[in-house]
Order: C-alpha cells, then structure tokens, then sequence
C-alpha cells in the first residue's frame, strides 16, 4: 500500500510578544504595529483621531495612582512619541509638574484647546531636550560630582548654572551656520523663568521654604546673565 506524503503546515506567527497599545478612540488594545489598520477602521468619518496610548502607561497610572485617566493625559502625555525626549516629558517629575500646570492654566479657553496643547507640549519638549544637554554637558564638564535629584530640577539649582549655560548653547546650535538660534535661546530663557514659577510654588505649597529660596537664587543669576547673553545676540 502506498503511503501518504505528510502535510506539514507553517505554525501562525503569534503576537504575544509584540507592544500593545490602546486606542485612544474606542478604548480596544492592538498589537502596535497593526494599530495603522484599525484607525482607518475605527476613525472612519469622524472629526476624532484615534491615537494609541501605551499600555505601559496605562499600568503606571493604574497601579501608582489608582485613578481614571486625566484629561491631561489623554490630550497631552499620550500624543508625545516614543523617543528619548517623549520618554523624558512622560516621566520626568519636575518637567510632569510644569506641564501641568501650564496645561490646567489654559484649558478653559475652550476655543483654544488644540492651540494649548500644542504650546504646553513645545514648552515640555524644550525643557526634556535641554535636559538632556544638560546632562551631557554635565558628563563632559563635571563628571567628577553627581547631580542631587536626577531629575530636570537639577537645572534649576545654580551651583549648576554653568552646566545649564553650557546646555544652553548646545542646544541653541545653529551647526549648519555656525551660529546660534538667537529666538530659541531667548524662548529658553522665558521658559526658564516660567517653569521657576511652577517650581517655586510646588515648594511653597510643600512647605519646602529652602528649596523656594533657591529658586528665586537660581532666578536672579539668571536675571544677572540676561543682559550680557542679549548684548552678546544683539538682542535689546
């Protein structure tokens, strides 16, 4: 009797390993890099854009705070990328903190709400680029200490203002013209001065009376600065 050639069949690729994310949209989770397809399907025709959120995110929120996603949230914090400096707006505390506030400061302009958004993830992005300058300056210049707090309020003690300064200038760059960005240098300087605000009060409200004063140091070296750094861009 002749025997039969077996039939062997491929097993199926499973998705278990791969990232999930949830649907900002219907609140579903997808495998991350099928998620394109789904929100063509799930958009459809409507105005609303179904933007992934990371589940790890979902986990962080659920399990350290225990509490509902924040409108905060979901119109910030998951619209920032995957990135190096995504990363940094998403967890740093200082850079959480700043944005915020700035975001509970605007939202009530209704009218404005896409424009608000958009400026208080700008404003996070510069502070989480800066600081990551900041840091690699910190490596080139002082690599002999180590930073207090590990975090973005690092920048804003004034023991390490020649750090930031270095960062600064880093970042404002012009590398093609070998030249500075003289607007974003100055957009740095006004962001400063905003997140020290943001800073000093979440100090006051702690009763952390030392730490607020250092903040209104790091203020006035920054002050003290200004008008050289102008003078130096022609800037009046």
């Amino acid at each position: 009797m002749k025997s039969r050639t077996p039939v062997f069949e491929r097993e199926r690729n499973t998705a278990s390993n791969q990232p999930l994310v949830m649907c900002g949209l219907c609140k579903g989770f997808y495998v991350k890099k099928c998620f394109s397809r789904h929100k063509i399907k799930c958009q459809g025709d409507s105005c609303e854009e179904a933007c992934t959120i990371p589940v790890s995110l979902l986990m962080s929120e659920t399990t350290n705070q225990n509490k509902l996603l924040s409108e905060f949230s979901v119109n910030i914090l998951y619209k920032f990328r995957g990135d190096e400096v995504g990363s940094i707006c998403r967890e740093d505390p200082v850079i959480l903190n700043v944005g915020k506030r700035l975001w509970d400061k605007g939202r009530a302009k209704e009218n404005k709400k896409t424009e608000v958004r958009k400026s208080v993830m700008s404003d996070m992005r510069r502070l989480a680029s800066l600081y990551l300058h900041f840091k690699e300056q910190k490596t080139i210049h002082a690599s002999h200490f180590t930073l207090e707090t590990g975090t973005s309020r690092d920048m804003f003690d004034r023991k390490n203002f020649s750090i930031l300064s270095e960062a600064i200038n880093a970042y404002t760059l012009n590398k093609e013209k070998a030249s500075i960005k003289s607007g974003l240098k100055l957009g740095i300087y006004y962001l400063l001065k905003k997140a020290s605000k943001v800073i000093k009060a979440t100090h006051l409200v702690e009763e952390n009376d030392i730490a607020a004063a250092d903040i209104d140091r790091f203020v006035s070296v920054l002050e003290l600065i200004r008008t050289f750094c102008l003078e130096m861009l022609h800037i009046k």
